[in-house]
C-alpha cells in the first residue's frame, strides 16, 4: 500500500465520521431544548420568588416595627408604673411611720393620764347608746300621744263643725220662717195702721194682706196642677199679678224664703201655645219678661224667686202662692160695728 492509498483512505473514514458526527448534532438539537429557553424559565422562576421574598421580607419588616414601637411603649409604662409604685411606698411607709408615732403617742397619753382599759370604753360606749335610745324612745312615744291626742281633737272639731253646720242650716230655715211671719204681721199692723174701718183681720190666719187681697206663701212642694187644687181648697187660686205694686209685694215678699221658689198661676200649653193665667186671660209683657221657656211641647209652668221669673215643667215640685180677695161681708160687718 502506497502512501497515496492510505490518505485517501484516511481522508474517507474521516469523512465519514464528520458526517455521523454531524448527524448525531442533528439528532441532539432536535430532541432537546435550546440552552436559551431553560435559562429563561430559571430567571421567570427566581424573579417570582424573589419578589416574593421581598414581600414577605416587607410584612416581616412592618410587624417587626410595630412589635417594637408596643415594647417600648410598655417600657415606658412600666417605667411609669415602677415610679409610681415607687411613690405610693414612700407614701405608705411615711403614713405607716406616722401612724406608728400617733399610737405611740396615744399610748404614752393613755398611760400618763390613767385612761380605762378598753373593756370599760366599750362599756361607756354601751351606756352611751343605751341612754340615746332610751331618749329616743321616749322622744317616739311623746310624738305618738301628741299625735293621737291632735287626731282625737280634730276628730271632735269636724264632729262639731257638722253638728254647728246642721244647727246653721236648722236655725237659718227658722230665721226665714219667723222673718216672713214677721213680714206678716207688719204687714197687717200696717193695715191696722192705715185702715178706717177694719177694727179686725179681714184674711185667714197664716194669711198675708195687701190691698183689698189676701196672700198665702205656702210651706210644702206640690206640682202646679196640684198647687192649683190646694189653693181652691183653699177658696182662692194661684197668684195673679195684675200691677206692677202687685208684682214688686210678691217679689219683696218672697225674699225672705230666698232658697224657695213659688209657683203663680201663669202657664201655656206647649212651646207656640199663649201664656195664660189661671182665670184664662192673657199675659201682658209689660209686666214682666219670662226669663227661659222650653221648648217643650207639654204644659209649661211660671213660677216665682226673689226677682227672678222663670219657667219649667209644670210636674216639678214647688212650693206656691195663693191669692183671694179679702171677704166683704167681713168688712161690711165691721164697719156696722164701727157705726154702732
Amino acid at each position: 500500500m502506497t502512501s497515496e492509498e492510505v490518505t485517501y483512505a484516511d481522508l474517507r473514514f474521516m469523512t465519514l465520521e464528520k458526517s455521523q458526527d454531524q448527524e448525531l448534532q442533528t439528532a441532539r438539537v432536535k430532541g432537546s431544548p435550546s440552552p436559551s429557553s431553560c435559562w429563561r424559565l430559571t430567571t421567570v422562576a427566581l424573579g417570582v420568588f424573589c419578589l416574593s421574598s421581598v414581600a414577605a421580607a416587607g410584612v416581616l419588616a412592618a410587624r417587626f416595627i410595630l412589635v417594637c414601637h408596643l415594647v417600648h411603649e410598655r417600657d415606658e409604662n412600666f417605667t411609669l408604673q415602677k415610679a409610681i409604685m415607687e411613690s405610693l411606698n414612700q407614701k405608705l411607709e411615711l403614713l405607716q411611720a406616722q401612724n406608728l408615732n400617733l399610737t405611740e403617742t396615744v399610748k404614752q397619753l393613755a398611760t400618763s393620764r390613767g385612761s380605762p382599759s378598753p373593756s370599760s370604753c366599750w362599756r361607756l360606749t354601751t351606756v352611751a347608746l343605751g341612754v340615746f335610745c332610751l331618749s329616743s324612745v321616749a322622744a317616739a312615744g311623746v310624738l305618738a300621744a301628741r299625735f293621737i291626742l291632735v287626731c282625737h281633737l280634730v276628730h271632735e272639731r269636724d264632729e262639731n263643725f257638722t253638728l254647728q253646720k246642721a244647727i246653721m242650716e236648722s236655725l237659718n230655715q227658722k230665721l226665714e220662717l219667723l222673718q216672713a211671719q214677721n213680714l206678716n204681721l207688719t204687714e197687717t199692723v200696717k193695715q191696722l195702721a192705715t185702715s178706717r174701718g177694719h177694727k179686725c183681720i179681714p184674711c185667714p190666719e197664716n194669711w198675708l194682706q195687701y190691698g183689698e187681697n189676701c196672700y198665702h206663701f205656702s210651706k210644702e212642694w206640690k206640682t202646679w196642677q196640684d198647687s192649683k187644687a190646694q189653693c181652691s181648697a183653699l177658696e182662692s187660686g194661684l197668684l195673679k199679678i195684675e200691677s206692677k205694686e202687685e208684682l214688686d209685694f210678691a217679689m219683696r215678699s218672697s225674699q225672705f224664703y230666698s232658697s224657695y221658689s213659688f209657683w203663680i198661676g201663669l202657664s201655656r200649653n206647649g212651646a207656640e201655645g199663649p201664656w195664660l193665667w189661671e182665670d184664662g186671660s192673657a199675659f201682658s209683657p209689660d209686666l214682666f219678661q219670662i226669663q227661659r221657656a222650653s221648648s217643650s211641647p207639654s204644659l209649661d209652668c211660671v213660677w216665682l224667686q226673689g226677682a227672678n221669673i222663670d219657667a219649667a215643667q209644670c210636674g216639678e215640685y214647688k212650693f206656691y202662692i195663693c191669692e183671694k180677695v179679702v171677704d166683704p161681708a167681713v168688712v161690711e160687718q165691721v164697719s156696722y160695728l164701727d157705726r154702732h
